[in-house]
C-alpha cells in the first residue's frame, strides 16, 4: 500500500513538468499527532510546487524532524521476527529525520492531501532495563535507517484536509499512521525485531512563503 501511494505521488510530480500556471513555495510546518499509545511532535521544512491546470494540485517534499514516544504498557507487534511483544515500564522517546513526499488536490482554499515518508534516519537510541524488561547483556534499540520498501520502519504517512488562508497560512487536520521498529540484541547479535503501527489524529499549521 505504501509502495502504491509513493508511485502515485511520483506520477503526479511528472505531470508538473509539462503543466502551466506553476507557483513554488517554501513551507514551514509544525504539527502534532496523538493517540492513546503514541505521541509525535514534528517540524517540517521544504518546498511545494503548485499547479493550477489542468488539475489543481501541490507536490511537496523536504525534511521532517519528529520527536516520538510510546506510552508505558504492553504491546503486540504488528510485524516482527522472533519478537512478538514489547513492554515498556517508562515512556521511550526517540527522534527521526525523514524525507516525505506529499500531494494535495485543492479547490480554492480547501484541499485534501496525502504524504508518506520515503526514508528516515534515527540515532539507534538504546533502552536499558529501566525502560523495558531485559536479560543480562540484552539491549533494545530503535531502527537506525528505514525506507518505504523495507520491513523495519520508523516512518509516518497520512491523509488530511487542509484550509489555506490568503496563500500564506494553511491549517491541516487528519489521520497519520506511525510505524516504530525496535530491535533486541544480545552481545551484539540480533535476537529479533518488532514493528508497532499506530493510527493517530493529527493537526498542523503551515507557513507558505512564495518564491
Amino acid at each position: 500500500m505504501r509502495t502504491l501511494g509513493l508511485a502515485t505521488l511520483l506520477t503526479f510530480a511528472g505531470f508538473a513538468i509539462q503543466a502551466q500556471n506553476v507557483r513554488t513555495f517554501n513551507n514551514l510546518e509544525l504539527s502534532t499527532s496523538v493517540s492513546r499509545n503514541t505521541q509525535q511532535y514534528s517540524l517540517f521544512w521544504g518546498e511545494s510546487l503548485q499547479i493550477t491546470s489542468p488539475v489543481p494540485f501541490r507536490f511537496t517534499t523536504g525534511l521532517r524532524f519528529s520527536l516520538n514516544s510510546k506510552t508505558s504498557g504492553h504491546y503486540l507487534a504488528n510485524e516482527g521476527v522472533k519478537l512478538d511483544t514489547l513492554s515498556f515500564d517508562k515512556k521511550p522517546w526517540y527522534s527521526t529525520f525523514a524525507v516525505p513526499l506529499g500531494l494535495e488536490l485543492f479547490y480554492k482554499a480547501i484541499g485534501i492531501g496525502v504524504f508518506q515518508e520515503a526514508v528516515s534516519f534515527s540515532g539507534k537510541k538504546s533502552y536499558g532495563d529501566a525502560y523495558t524488561p531485559l536479560r543480562e547483556e540484552e539491549t533494545l534499540r530503535t531502527q537506525g535507517f528505514s525506507h518505504v520498501f523495507g520491513k523495519k520502519q520508523n516512518l509516518t504517512g497520512g491523509i488530511y484536509v487542509v484550509y489555506t488562508f490568503s496563500d500564506s497560512f494553511s491549517l491541516k487536520a487528519g489521520y497519520n499512521r506511525i510505524s516504530s521498529t525496535f530491535t533486541k540484541s544480545k552481545a551484539g547479535k540480533e535476537l529479533g525485531y518488532a514493528r508497532l503501527n499506530d493510527d493517530t489524529f493529527t493537526v498542523g499549521l503551515r507557513l507558505n512563503i512564495e518564491k
